[in-house]
């Protein structure tokens, strides 16, 4: 997904913008990806589970999806649905540095 291209967009990012635990990162990807069926989807287990000592952070940053995000090392998942279909993926390094612009404004971090 790339970066928030408009204002609605981020105001639903500030809405919903928050840390989690990496227990709660984890339950969503479990939620989103019940049974791993190949290396993509275990890519986004293993994703919270190596970034579990870091701050994890949870929006929904377009109607139906969902990101997990780690400043630390400036990385992201997605995942959700939208126009009927079902996606995820990773987040584009500009999505990154816009939501941490917004946390940055909301006194997240």
């Amino acid at each position: 997904m790339s970066d928030l291209p408009n204002q609605g967009d981020k105001a639903l990012v500030c809405q919903t913008i928050r840390e989690v635990s990496a227990a709660e990162a984890a339950e969503g990807v479990s939620r989103a990806i019940p049974v791993s069926t190949d290396d993509w989807d275990q890519s986004f287990h293993n994703y919270v589970e190596e970034r579990k000592s870091e701050r994890l952070f949870f929006c929904e940053y377009r109607a139906g999806v969902r990101g997990i995000f780690c400043f630390a090392d400036m990385t992201g998942i997605w995942g959700g649905n939208s126009a009927g279909l079902t996606a995820k993926g990773r987040m584009m390094p500009s999505t990154v540095e816009a939501l941490k612009k917004i946390a940055q404004e909301k006194g997240l971090i």
